[in-house]
């Protein structure tokens, strides 16, 4: 009788993990219709899942919702600049294949920008969400711990791409789970190395973490 109580109620948490997983894919879909609040809407996402998984995330919508509006202008900054460089990047790749065989070399040059990019992306949510510091500065630690990160993140990009692969198979994981998906990824993968660096009080780390935030600039 105990086995049986307890079977059901695992499925019954597995089910209201899924039913938070969907809520929170809608939530962010809403909030980033205005496109240039996709970055709060990451962060909220990310902050929410952090919450879902370790056992905190008790209504989804407040929560979400706190996390959207905190440090608002820093990560909506913060997302605008992440943007600008994928686009240059982005655009200087495809732009200078046309030059024949200098173009291709200088193609080659844009995957370590892109790649660095990528790095910061994964871990500057975290950054925002674990530490109060100004905007390039949380983008100088998201760098500086992503490199250190590097091989973990290659890994979550991995899972990541094969994860888009099925949803565009099954549209339904697309729609209502992807997003919250690879912020579980990203917990797994990069919310470790936070962990890691708040425990060395003593590391070169600390001494940029510890400043105190005068302005967002």
């Amino acid at each position: 009788m105990e086995a049986k109580y307890n079977g059901e109620n695992f499925v019954m948490k597995g089910l209201t993990i899924v039913y938070q997983i969907m809520v929170l894919n809608i939530l962010f879909i809403i909030f980033s219709v205005p496109m240039f609040t996709i970055g709060a809407s990451l962060k909220a996402l990310t902050g929410s899942v952090r919450d879902l998984l370790q056992g905190d995330l008790n209504h989804e919508f407040k929560t979400f919702f706190y996390y959207f509006k905190s440090d608002f202008k820093k990560t909506t900054l913060t997302f605008l600049l992440l943007a600008l460089g994928y686009f240059i990047t982005l655009y200087n790749f495809i732009n200078v294949i046309a030059l024949a065989k200098v173009g291709w070399l200088l193609a080659i040059i844009q995957i370590p920008v892109l790649v660095q990019l990528l790095f910061i992306h994964f871990m500057i949510n975290y950054i925002h969400l674990e530490f109060d510091l100004k905007l390039f500065k949380s983008i100088k630690v998201a760098w500086i711990l992503g490199n250190r990160n590097m091989l973990k993140i290659i890994g979550s990009i991995g899972i990541s791409y094969l994860l888009l692969k099925l949803g565009l198979r099954i549209p339904l994981i697309l729609i209502f789970f992807y997003v919250p998906l690879m912020a579980i990824i990203t917990y797994y993968f990069c919310y470790p190395t936070i962990n890691s660096v708040k425990g060395e009080q003593a590391s070169w780390y600390m001494v940029i973490l510890t400043t105190t935030r005068k302005n967002i600039l």
